[in-house]
């Protein structure tokens, strides 16, 4: 058997052992118990842990890593419902449901490292940054920042084109995120500024740090608005077509 199958199998056994001694031992010695049929999201798991396991065992198969994508939802849709089942808190789907939509978004970060695919990184940044949005409102109850949060969906593109162009080093992508990126803050601050208390005061704060940033932007590289020297080959050209 090859060892990495041999040790992910290992891991996955330990797993279920870990998960069988936690019901029989552990929640009856502090007063839960629970039948066997609350383990049924295990089945699910299993799919995903499947999913998430294969491509570690044939690395020099790259494509593999696009089973990351699915995987990772998968895995924390059977872990949400085996917390809920053990603890009949079926309640908490109305509160951490956008954690699916964040490991979506792990998915892709992890398919784009695996696969070596840099431009899988922008579905990832934005869906990661919706998620995390979502969360914070399905915590706290604040859906009606959303007259003003819909300014996250061309921020999480313009951030996403920046970060992609660090990695592949595209001044020309850079500057595209970064207009992108100003126009989601600026949109954010005017609608910020229309209302009142502590958003207007971040609003505020965005406009300038976005002002600032775009400032330092420009000093740091003013070469690039320099005309560029030629070349010697490119002068001798010159030379020989006058």
């Amino acid at each position: 058997m090859n060892k990495k199958v041999s040790n992910l199998s290992g891991m996955f056994l330990v797993f279920l052992g870990g998960l069988a001694l936690l019901h029989t031992a552990i929640l009856p010695f502090f007063g839960f118990e629970t039948g066997l049929w609350r383990l049924w999201p295990l089945t699910v798991a299993g799919v995903g842990v499947a999913l998430v396991i294969t491509p570690f065992t044939a690395r020099e198969k790259r494509g593999l890593g696009y089973m990351f994508i699915p995987g990772f939802p998968i895995v924390m849709v059977s872990g949400m419902l085996l917390i809920a089942g053990l603890f009949n808190w079926w309640h908490s789907w109305a509160l951490f449901w956008p954690l699916i939509v964040i490991a979506l978004a792990a998915g892709f970060a992890a398919t784009a490292v695996y696969t070596r695919n840099v431009w899988l990184f922008i579905p990832g940044v934005i869906i990661g940054m919706n998620g995390l949005v979502f969360l914070l409102c399905s915590l706290t109850g604040w859906w009606h920042l959303w007259s003003i949060l819909w300014t996250i969906e061309p921020l999480s593109v313009g951030l996403a084109l920046i970060f992609v162009s660090m990695l592949t080093k595209t001044p020309g992508l850079f500057r595209a995120g970064l207009i992108v990126t100003a126009v989601a803050v600026g949109g954010f601050s005017i609608m910020a500024m229309i209302l009142s208390g502590w958003v207007a005061i971040l609003g505020a704060i965005a406009l300038i740090a976005t002002g600032g940033a775009l400032l330092l932007n420009n000093l740091r590289r003013p070469a690039d608005y320099l005309p560029q020297e030629k070349s010697p080959k490119e002068k001798l050209v010159d030379s020989l077509s006058q």
